[in-house]
């Protein structure tokens, strides 16, 4: 195999050890107007996030609401994807601009799994899984996706030899909690990431998890040395206990603190938000969060309190980098945003219906919804209505707590909800997306026109939009496009992208 990495590669393992940094700057957003018409805050700040996707008619991530028509999407092997490889649960990294409160626009995504491989056993009882000698845990916010059918599953679906690709948190232990577990349909390659213990220069091995990895014929990238963290490729799945190694990125730029992830060229005090999972309880006010210390001197709290975190906690994080130590301003505990923000929801959707059967069957981005609940959900529902759903996944399906629609033939929002934009970060509101603003993407079938084709059964006019790259709208042709539904339920295109 040839390696792919690179200095964009290192780069890349930077994100997938969830180290999030944002560098204060200029700029500005290109849209100023909130959902309730009110002037809204520009995007004037360079914004970095790392965690799990928690909704989509964009992308939400840590509270955060991206647009990201243009933006360059890829694995962090460098490989090109588009926003149809998303899922609720995957683990990203975004960099782009934001107005620092609940919107951005994404300049580039980065979707860095954790494990690729095949599953060695499965314990449903005890809630975790092995994959490649690596412990998996899993709880009642991991997501399950089955890429043979398209759609999201349960654990049931994870058995004994299947391929998956997991995402998740780091714990103390060296294990992951998964946010994503994907079964994949071509086992094609091998990857896991984590920490060399045990390494032995002579015999060119060390260990990682349960595995004994031989990094005899592989292409290294930086110094291996013990504790250092390391991306690891491999063409064959592990044999009697050992892996193959083809390729190993290691994280070189190591800093005082025992910090990871972090480059030359990082600006002090720049403005830091991360998702991990504390490795113990805070000693002089230290944590250690996903490989970085964070000082809590400062911290407010959100969900809970200082004493509150042990080892295994989930938190963001959010502050200023001083060079070794993330000064906490906002310690947010996991469960707070879905209690106090989104009405007990975990996960939002913005955008057209896709695919309707009833009010407990239908689809929004890509994700089967059950809206039978809510309180007023009309029965006249159909493919083209735009819907602002929040809710939490169960056993593959979104099961709706509120819902915002568009009353027919009026493009107006009404339905149950909290008032709010959509995401929002730490204080829930502002932010650029105007009302039912959201992002479509799909293959283009019906193309009459520019202003007349279809993409997943949504009518589209994108005759006056902003093509971002240039490219040609036809049919079988793979669109991103951002705008909103109007009150003929067709969408009208503000910004597109041809793939």
């Amino acid at each position: 195999m040839t390696s792919r990495f690179n200095n964009s590669s290192a780069r890349l393992l930077i994100a997938s050890l969830l180290v999030s940094l944002v560098t204060a700057c200029g700029g500005g957003g290109k849209e100023s107007a909130n959902s309730n018409g009110t002037t809204a805050l520009l995007q004037t700040t360079a914004t970095s996030y790392t965690g799990p996707i928690t909704g989509f008619g964009s992308v939400v991530i840590n509270g955060m609401r991206f647009a990201t028509v243009g933006s360059s999407i890829a694995d962090d092997d460098g490989i090109a994807l588009n926003s149809s490889n998303l899922r609720l649960g995957s683990i990203v990294h975004v960099e782009g601009m934001s107005d620092n409160v609940a919107s951005g626009t994404a300049g580039t995504i980065v979707v860095t799994p954790a494990l690729l491989g095949t599953v060695d056993s499965v314990d449903a009882s005890n809630t975790f899984l092995t994959v490649m000698g690596r412990k998996v845990s899993v709880n009642a916010s991991t997501n399950y996706y089955n890429a043979a059918t398209g759609l999201y599953a349960t654990l049931a679906a994870i058995t004994t030899g299947s391929y998956v690709e997991v995402h998740g948190l780091i714990q103390a232990d060296g294990s992951f909690l998964a946010t994503l577990i994907e079964r994949r349909t071509a086992q094609a390659a091998y990857r896991m990431r984590g920490q060399i213990t045990n390494l032995d220069a002579v015999s060119k091995t060390f260990v990682m998890g349960a595995l004994i990895v031989n990094y005899s014929t592989a292409a290294i990238t930086g110094v291996l040395a013990n504790n250092a963290w390391v991306k690891i490729q491999a063409a064959t799945a592990p044999a009697a206990g050992v892996l193959s190694a083809t390729a190993i990125l290691t994280q070189t730029a190591q800093v005082s603190g025992g910090a990871i992830g972090l480059t030359t060229g990082v600006a002090s005090n720049g403005v830091v938000k991360l998702k991990g999972v504390a490795t113990g309880t805070p000693i002089a006010n230290i944590i250690t969060l996903a490989g970085v210390n964070v000082s809590l001197a400062n911290a407010l709290y959100q969900g809970g309190t200082a004493a509150a975190i042990v080892a295994g906690t989930t938190l963001e994080v959010k502050g200023a980098w001083n060079g070794s130590t993330l000064q906490a301003t906002l310690v947010e505990f996991e469960g707070y945003r879905a209690t106090n923000l989104n009405g007990g929801a975990a996960y939002e959707l913005y955008g057209a219906v896709t695919a309707f059967t009833s009010n407990s069957n239908l689809v929004v981005q890509g994700v089967t919804v059950n809206a039978s609940s809510v309180t007023g959900f009309p029965a006249s529902i159909a493919v083209g209505t735009y819907l602002e759903i929040k809710g939490n996944m169960t056993a593959g399906v979104l099961t709706a707590m509120t819902a915002k629609y568009t009353a027919a033939n009026t493009g107006v929002i009404v339905g149950g909800g909290h008032g709010d934009d959509g995401s929002g970060d730490d204080n829930h509101g502002g932010g650029t997306f105007q009302t039912n603003s959201y992002e479509i993407n799909g293959v283009v079938s019906g193309y009459v026109s520019l202003s007349d084709f279809i993409v997943n059964g949504v009518r589209v006019n994108a005759s006056a939009a902003f093509f971002e790259h240039g490219g040609t709208v036809s049919n079988d042709r793979f669109v991103e496009a951002k705008g909103s539904t109007n009150a003929s339920g067709i969408f009208i295109a503000t910004k597109i992208e041809v793939k």
